[in-house]
């Protein structure tokens, strides 16, 4: 089965690569490039940010990684990340009624807070419950390179997928065992 898109909040915790390097790389550094990662994941209407949304986003981001590396490995829930997502869940009051324009003796939802920060920390923090929560809870992975840490959903039909990208973390894996093998066999003649 071919990798999926991956669900927003597992594309945030993505946001850092190398987490486990020595020099991780991080999409979120300020409002500007933060903006441009929304505007690419589903966040169209995002413009502006201020570095205290910023650190929001990037608490939200560590908070879903650390619930997943507890969900992953079978440890208890930190409460600490525990509380943050639902600080982010508190903002869910993204929706109001309007009077459609083309039928006024009706009403519309309209999605007025779409624009906002904490609309943006909500629908990502809501799709992080979702999905620890829902069907695929059990096939969320983290990926076994040893630089990397990201989550993905491993949608193989074994369930028995490594990486959270076959063409960048599975290649630099196959090509550090071959390396490994072609030294061992150096070293055994």
């Amino acid at each position: 089965m071919a990798e999926t898109d991956p669900p927003v909040s597992l594309k945030l915790v993505g946001t850092i690569h190398g987490r486990f390097s020595d020099q991780p790389t991080d999409d979120l550094t300020n409002p500007d490039t933060t903006s441009v990662w929304l505007r690419n994941n589903g966040f169209p209407t995002v413009l502006h940010l201020t570095d205290e949304e910023v650190a929001d986003l990037r608490a939200l981001r560590q908070a879903i990684f650390d619930i997943f590396t507890a969900q992953t490995t079978g440890a208890a829930q930190h409460p600490a990340a525990v509380a943050e997502l639902n600080r982010a869940l508190g903002h869910g009051a993204v929706a109001l009624a309007s009077v459609d324009p083309q039928a006024p003796d009706r009403l519309i939802a309209v999605d007025a807070a779409a624009d906002r920060a904490d609309a943006v920390l909500y629908r990502i923090a809501a799709d992080a419950l979702a999905l620890t929560t829902g069907p695929h809870a059990h096939r969320v992975r983290q990926c076994t390179a040893h630089t990397c840490g990201t989550f993905f959903v491993d949608t193989s039909r074994a369930g028995n997928r490594k990486w959270c990208s076959a063409a960048t973390c599975g290649n630099r894996a196959r090509v550090a065992a071959h390396r490994t093998r072609a030294r061992d066999e150096v070293s055994d003649t």
